[in-house]
């Protein structure tokens, strides 16, 4: 006769379930903050002005709370990574994005007081940094074998349809000085 076996009880955080382990996010965090150097040295050649870029925080949140959180005046552009069918959004706040304007238009790349909505000339202009910032990702995640390419603008309003609120986003923060 066998004996019976005893059984193991383990218990489990059903929040913590598909969240990123210790390993996986150090792995995110040298990735990016190798992307960080590259962006820094990338975007400082082309605005011919000094840009330091730091990877500040990896957080895992829901899609819900993500979409939440999007200010309404945030200049958001969601890139696509083929083949994977997967999405990432950049989102810029008024308070970089109007001095990375001016950068691109001959000027010191002051801050702006009045805070205004962006043209389709804006836009087209700053379609040169997402596409630079395109091509560093790329690098950056050249393991994974991926094209990254950036798509048009959304409003803020509408982050709730790229993606299903039930799911978890991993979101990285990052700082710009210029």
């Amino acid at each position: 006769q066998e004996a019976p076996r005893e059984r193991s009880l383990t218990p489990c955080n059903f929040r913590a379930s598909g969240l990123l382990s210790n390993e996986s996010t150090r792995q995110l965090r040298s990735m990016h903050e190798t992307f960080a150097r590259t962006l820094s040295h990338s975007l400082d050649l082309f605005l011919g002005s000094p840009v330091e870029v730091k990877l500040v925080k990896i957080d895992q949140i829901g899609a819900r709370e993500f979409s939440a959180a999007m200010a309404s005046g945030s200049y958001l552009v969601p890139f696509s990574l083929l083949p994977l069918q997967e999405r990432v959004i950049a989102k810029f706040e008024n308070g970089l994005l109007f001095p990375l304007l001016d950068l691109l238009l001959g000027g010191p790349g002051e801050p702006v007081e009045q805070i205004r909505e962006l043209t389709e000339i804006d836009e087209e202009l700053f379609r040169s940094v997402t596409e630079l910032i395109a091509v560093q990702l790329e690098r950056a995640w050249k393991a994974s074998n991926v094209s990254v390419t950036p798509l048009a603008s959304v409003k803020p309003a509408l982050t709730g349809q790229l993606f299903a609120m039930e799911e978890r986003v991993v979101t990285l923060q990052f700082e710009i000085r210029l």
